[in-house]
């Protein structure tokens, strides 16, 4: 059988099919961890066969694989395309745009799926290198890059563009990790506004002084 052959048809139905199977590989992932999900599991709350689920995906590790191609960017992309374009508003106010809309993301209770995500790929990280560079490879970076493109959009240098896009978006994931991650913010407490209103002035005055 050639590959084309084994490409299930691309239509309504196949569309859903995909749909409901990377969703109930979400759940199974971020319930179960990598090495304990079952495509059993995956299948029957798909509402599809077994056979089904490795027609589209291959194996568990290309399903992974585009589970967080497809879901996992979506769902935490950053909607740069909701900020008004350069040149519309001052450079404090995109900035002000820029982390207001960084720390929607970052409090977003529907999120809660992606931070178990998160959690299991720190936790196999060890014993499945591969799935968290792939993770990196396919989330985290087109984040920093595009990140790195609207800060420049705003006044930062070409140069340093992605160091900031480094710190700001650090700033943000560490705060993460800290407090919903590893569910610790009653042991180290800090207000999201806070790091907002500083990374907020921080910006705005590298800019004011370098552009």
């Amino acid at each position: 059988m050639s590959e084309k052959d084994k490409t299930p048809a691309v239509g309504p139905r196949a569309q859903e099919k995909r749909r409901q199977i990377l969703q109930s590989a979400l759940e199974e992932f971020a319930a179960h961890g990598y090495s304990a999900a079952s495509m059993d599991r995956i299948s029957e709350k798909a509402g599809v066969s077994k056979a089904t689920v490795y027609s589209y995906f291959g194996d568990k590790g290309n399903l992974y694989g585009e589970l967080i191609e497809k879901k996992l960017k979506e769902a935490c992309f950053l909607d740069l395309q909701r900020l008004q374009s350069p040149g519309t508003v001052s450079t404090v106010q995109h900035i002000e745009q820029l982390i207001e809309l960084l720390g929607f993301q970052a409090q977003n209770p529907e999120s809660e799926t992606m931070m178990n995500f998160m959690r299991m790929t720190i936790a196999e990280s060890g014993r499945f290198p591969e799935m968290a560079q792939m993770f990196v490879e396919r989330v985290e970076k087109p984040i920093n890059q595009a990140l790195a493109k609207y800060l420049r959009a705003c006044g930062v240098s070409e140069e340093d563009s992605s160091a900031m896009s480094w710190i700001v978006s650090g700033t943000f994931i560490y705060h993460i990790i800290i407090h919903r991650v590893l569910s610790g913010g009653e042991i180290m407490p800090m207000e999201l506004s806070e790091l907002t209103g500083l990374l907020g002035r921080l910006i705005s005055s590298y800019i004011e002084k370098y552009s």
